[in-house]
């Protein structure tokens, strides 16, 4: 974990919001927006993860229709994500984007995309490099929520909700962070954002290389036989 920690200290001052802790902003962020008791946030927070996949099990959604109409509901992926991302786990992998977007950037990069991107951590982060980055996803609420923020940052995202609107492009640098292993059908997918990937430029993946019973939504793994089907190289 320790290939992570020179990350951090750019990821906290890119997301907190001065004088507050980068927990305190995430909090006080999820208590403004949703309008909701302060002290209802973080017990929320602790159990957004289980509830999504207790959701998740109740169904559980097999077609990809099914898979893409179970993110456009109102989950708490906005407390899962936010607390994961102020570092409420231990888990630090969502920091492994930075390296590849600053090395894009250096060689050139300036327009990019945050597939996926959720509540806009990372395209919030990589607009602190100097990116020109457009979010894309499923779901209203997030992609909402993610302009929020962006706003009283005052950094300047676009959104683009994924409802079979093209991507436009072509983008420098696209990232996928933990967004894959949700889709029934990733190489497909791969092979959809290579086709709005400059010549020459980045693609950034990230996800999990097995399953847990813990996340039931994660219903794709990552392996070889992804990158072959998608038709394309390291």
């Amino acid at each position: 974990m320790a290939f992570f920690d020179p990350c951090r200290a750019f990821w906290i001052n890119a997301l907190r919001i001065p004088p507050r802790s980068l927990r305190e902003t995430v909090l006080w962020e999820l208590q403004t927006y949703y309008g909701i008791p302060r002290e209802t946030v973080l017990p929320r927070c602790r159990t957004a993860r289980r509830r999504i996949a207790d959701a998740w099990r109740r169904l559980p959604p097999r077609r990809p229709e099914d898979v893409e109409a179970f993110y456009r509901q109102p989950l708490d992926y906005a407390f899962e994500l936010l607390w994961w991302h102020s570092f409420g786990d231990r888990d630090r992998t969502f920091l492994s984007l930075l390296p590849a977007a600053r090395l894009a950037h250096h060689r050139g990069a300036r327009r990019a995309l945050d597939f996926g991107g959720g509540v806009g951590s990372h395209a919030l982060a990589m607009a602190a490099l100097g990116l020109e980055v457009t979010l894309a996803d499923v779901s209203g609420d997030l992609l909402g929520f993610a302009a929020w923020r962006a706003e009283i940052r005052g950094r300047r995202i676009r959104g683009r909700q994924l409802d079979g609107q093209t991507l436009d492009g072509p983008y420098d640098f696209i990232a996928a962070v933990d967004v894959l292993e949700h889709l029934p059908f990733p190489a497909e997918t791969l092979v959809r954002l290579c086709q709005h990937l400059r010549p020459g430029g980045y693609l950034f993946l990230s996800m999990p290389a097995g399953f847990s019973a813990d996340v039931p939504q994660h219903i794709s793994a990552w392996g070889e036989q992804l990158v072959v089907d998608g038709g394309l190289r390291r």
